[in-house]
Parts: C-alpha cells; sequence; structure tokens
C-alpha cells in the first residue's frame, strides 16, 4: 500500500466535526497495520491469474488504512467510516485490528439500520458506535479503553505528534551534536543551536 492519502470530501465532514469537540485530528489517513484476510477467487480466476502473472496468492493483506485518527485527553481514537451503500460488516474485522493499535476504536454509520444489525458485535468488541444524522456523529454506543500492542501504539503515538506539530522534529544539527557529545544537557546543545554556532569550532586542530 501507499502513504496514506491527505483527506477528502469523504472525511472531511468527520474530521471537522472532531475538531469542534475539541479533538486533534491527523491530517490524513494512518497506516496501521494490515489484516490477513483470504482472497475469495474461483478456480477460474486464479487459473487466469497465474496465467497472466497477476495476483494469485490465496491470502492478502487489508484494513490498514484507519479513516480518522484524532487525539484527546491522552489518548488516540480510531474512526471507520461507512457511508451509505458501504458494508457496515466489513468494519467488525476493521475496528477490531484497530482495537490493537489505538485507546479507543469506532465506526461512524450512515446507514442506521445496517449499523443495527451488528451493533452488538460492535459493542461486544468495546468498539464505539456513531450514526452520522445531520452533519452531526450521535453516539450509540460509547467505546471502550483498549490494550493496544505497547510497540505499535508507541510507533503511532510519535507519529500523530510528528505530523500534527504537537512535537516538532529534531533539528538535524542538534542530533549531530548529540551524538558527537553526549555528555552535552539539553540546554546547552539548545544555547549552541540558537547562537547559530557550527561544529568547527568544536575541534581543535594542533600544529
Amino acid at each position: 500500500m501507499g502513504y496514506p492519502k491527505h483527506y477528502v470530501g469523504r472525511y472531511g465532514w468527520l474530521a471537522k466535526w472532531l475538531e469542534k469537540q475539541g479533538f486533534k485530528v491527523y491530517p490524513m489517513e494512518m497506516f496501521c497495520k494490515s489484516v490477513q484476510v483470504e482472497t475469495k477467487l474461483t478456480k477460474e480466476q486464479m487459473d487466469w491469474r497465474l496465467k497472466t502473472g497477476r495476483f494469485a496468492h490465496k491470502y492478502q493483506y487489508l484494513y490498514g488504512n484507519v479513516d480518522v485518527v484524532a487525539w484527546k485527553d491522552g489518548k488516540l481514537w480510531a474512526f471507520e467510516v461507512k457511508n451509505k451503500g458501504d458494508k457496515v460488516k466489513t468494519a467488525l474485522l476493521q475496528t477490531k485490528n484497530y482495537a490493537e493499535c489505538f485507546d479507543y476504536s469506532c465506526i461512524v454509520a450512515d446507514d442506521l439500520k445496517e449499523l443495527t444489525k451488528y451493533r452488538a458485535e460492535f459493542r461486544a468488541l468495546g468498539v464505539g458506535t456513531y450514526h452520522w444524522f445531520k452533519g452531526e456523529a450521535c453516539l450509540l454506543d460509547a467505546p471502550k479503553l483498549q490494550m493496544p500492542d505497547e510497540v505499535m501504539y508507541k510507533k503511532l503515538y510519535q507519529r500523530f505528534l510528528r505530523n500534527t506539530g504537537m512535537v516538532k522534529k529534531e533539528n538535524p544539527f542538534n542530533k549531530s551534536l548529540r551524538s558527537l557529545f553526549p555528555e552535552y544537557s539539553e540546554a546547552e546543545i539548545k544555547k549552541i543551536d540558537e547562537s547559530q554556532k557550527s561544529l568547527s569550532q568544536f575541534f581543535t586542530v594542533n600544529p
């Protein structure tokens, strides 16, 4: 999969609504991890793909792109969006996957009737359910706090902070100083950076 695309009209409305609720919203879809699902192809389709050199594996990896990721009160939220005509059932596996990577996992669906069919299953997973109605995400079931994988969570949290400007990226000059002079404190490195000194003056050339 390529790098997640920036928001288009499909998800922008949810991002704007979340910002009104006090959330800090990630500026694009966020990739977490993929789920292995079986490729449902007939024998004829599989034979044709093998013959033409196209994708013909028994399994493929899906559900790694989270539609909208947001932060509030130190917690990361993952939202799966299902517009009218989308299959709400597929969100069961998607949101279950997100629950392994984020603090809260949720689905926002246009079709209340379709969402209601699977509401109990989402609730059993601790997934929050929202019905999008007249420009508002109406809460049906609040999400439960999950226990995400620590390694994956840390990676996603740091990515969120970097790409939303909540934590500035480290100046390459500072990084060089830190590796060359590990005994320097953060305050000393910051002072050097602010005074625009070059690395050359930290070396003494013997005559």
